[in-house]
């Protein structure tokens, strides 16, 4: 049996989607994640990256880093246990 990987990446790219679209396409994405997976996720509305942050602490994920090129946001989403972080 080969070594397990650590991190898959996954994409969802939801750009030009107003909120709460955003949210439910990365909670979508995350469920079928498994823990320590990593998500891309591609963004135009500005007010997606706001909520998002808040979003990852409250369900217990976490924004890696957020970068913008082009007008596009790149939201890097590691998948958490799910327990709520209020940092």
């Amino acid at each position: 049996m080969g070594p397990r990987v650590q991190a898959l990446l996954w994409r969802v790219d939801c750009r030009g989607m107003p909120m709460p679209y955003p949210l439910l396409g990365a909670r979508a994405a995350l469920a079928r994640m498994t823990q320590g997976d990593i998500l891309g996720l591609l963004l135009t509305d500005r007010e997606s990256e706001l909520s998002l942050a808040a979003w990852c602490r409250m369900t217990g994920n976490l924004l890696l880093c957020s970068t913008e090129r082009l007008g596009v946001r790149c939201a890097v989403i590691k998948k958490g246990d799910g327990r709520c972080s209020n940092r």
